[in-house]
């Protein structure tokens, strides 16, 4: 199989687990990511939604302060929701690799629904609201009764509810699942786009892109392990972004020595990082319950000054501590 195909079997893969998982409802033939929302019928369109969506949320009022209540005293703090967060907070560096990057095909009105979404989470902090599956049928799709991964409006002013009781059991049954594809779909309807089969393909489009910028490392510990996934964005000013896994936990590395840095690039500017070569320096060291591991490699640190930019190299070190709570401390050499 050549390179060529394989990535085309790859996409057709990729694409048939997002339509699978998350569309409510059928698609219909003749639906696109195009839309024009100064038009007054899309804008009329949108808004009836809209309202609709608020009539949901009163009905659900009392399940949904609940959830929120819950998140508040501590009870959302788990794997899940920890790459929940990972992928909110770099979504704009996956969208600016998926749009400095010719290996996968991203259509002109997919590239501007990206931008509106990336625009929209920069301007807006997704309110993300974790509910527990319940006879209520909170998920229920309103076209074929199906039960959906997320709901949210066509704004983004409204939440974004994720059904944590599906996605968790999803993760048990080791089902092939990306959060990232949930979340482009999800931001996608907020960017005002209603069509679920284009965000699926869409949302499969950047999962891929973020494969191609992964590097894994993983040591077995027990039944389970540490993995940390190490994502180079690619992009002049992007800082890698790094994912720790310990058993139930997640975990986003991104406190670095800005004055390390700084120092690296001399009279230049850093404006961003690569993390390469990235490999345990060690076994885990045990004190009791808990246990150290070490990662290192190299940092291709971004220089820019007034006559351009540079490339300057130093070793990074990632020490973890994992115990009932995972912790991180940096280094830079």
């Amino acid at each position: 199989m050549t390179k060529n195909m394989g990535l085309t079997f790859l996409l057709l893969c990729l694409f048939s687990i997002g339509s699978n998982i998350h569309t409510g409802g059928h698609a219909h033939h003749g639906e696109t990511l195009k839309v024009d929302l100064n038009d007054k019928k899309v804008i009329k369109d949108l808004s009836e939604l809209n309202l609709n969506f608020e009539d949901f949320m009163s009905d659900f009022r009392d399940i949904i302060s609940e959830a929120r209540d819950g998140d508040v005293v501590g009870n959302g703090g788990g794997q899940i929701e920890g790459q929940v967060q990972f992928y909110l907070n770099s979504l704009p560096s996956f969208i600016m690799s998926a749009l400095n990057q010719d290996i996968i095909y991203f259509t002109q009105v997919e590239k501007e629904v990206l931008e509106r979404i990336a625009k929209n989470i920069t301007n807006n902090a997704a309110d993300i609201v974790y509910i527990d599956n319940n006879p209520n049928d909170f998920f229920s799709s309103d076209e074929d009764g199906a039960i959906r991964i997320a709901k949210t409006g066509f704004h983004p002013k409204y939440p974004i509810f994720l059904n944590r009781t599906m996605i968790y059991s999803m993760f048990e049954n080791d089902v092939n699942f990306n959060i990232l594809s949930v979340l482009v779909h999800e931001l996608g309807h907020q960017a005002g786009i209603k069509s679920h089969r284009g965000l699926d393909d869409l949302g499969a489009k950047m999962e891929l892109v973020s494969r191609f910028s992964r590097d894994k490392v993983f040591y077995e510990i027990g039944n389970n392990g540490v993995s940390v996934e190490i994502f180079n964005h690619g992009t002049l000013s992007s800082r890698t972004s790094i994912l720790v896994t310990y058993f139930n936990q997640s975990l986003t590395v991104k406190a670095w020595d800005f004055k390390k840095l700084q120092s690296k690039c001399g009279t230049g500017f850093p404006a961003g990082f690569q993390l390469l070569n990235p490999h345990w320096t060690s076994r885990p060291v045990s004190n009791r319950k808990v246990k150290t591991i070490k990662l290192a490699g190299w940092m291709n640190i971004v220089c820019v000054q007034s006559s351009g930019s540079y490339i300057s190299s130093a070793d990074f070190e990632i020490t973890l501590t994992l115990s009932n709570v995972v912790d991180y401390k940096t280094k830079i050499d």
